[in-house]
């Protein structure tokens, strides 16, 4: 689990994990179902299960964080928010407010299918490139060949 402690740090957690699903881990040191979750999102071998979802553990009693907060109408604890970084936006997929392991999991596989809908656009979107770069390579054959 990673715990940044600015919306800077947020920015270059969420940029170096853009090829994942990202669990936005509203919490507090003070929460007990905070507590339980926290045991689960940092077991190793637990977490292995879920090896494309990256916990970011955003502590709401950090004043650099309580804009966060407001946006995402952060009213009770724990609250976790699955979402994905698509065309340099995040995109929100599942909220869930309090402790339900359960759930959680259930969020995250249903989650996948955005995860791979990603996944097909940035490759369609590098062939649409290799492509056009291979239009341009054989343009500029076709115009060396003819003088």
């Amino acid at each position: 689990m990673l715990i940044p402690n600015s919306m800077e740090d947020l920015d270059k957690i969420v940029l170096e994990n853009k090829n994942n699903l990202l669990l936005l881990y509203f919490g507090a040191s003070w929460c007990g179902p905070c507590k339980i979750l926290k045991k689960n999102l940092t077991d190793k071998e637990l977490m292995s299960k879920y090896d494309k979802l990256v916990a970011i553990y955003i502590d709401v009693d950090n004043e650099n964080f309580s804009s966060m907060c407001q946006t995402y109408k952060i009213s009770s604890l724990p609250t976790q928010i699955i979402t994905i970084l698509k065309d340099n936006q995040l995109l929100n997929i599942h909220k869930l407010e309090g402790f339900n392991w359960d759930k959680l999991i259930n969020m995250y596989q249903n989650s996948m299918k955005y995860l791979v809908d990603s996944e097909e656009d940035n490759s369609s979107s590098k062939q649409d490139n290799s492509s056009s770069k291979q239009d341009k390579s054989s343009s500029k054959q076709d115009k060396s060949s003819s003088k």
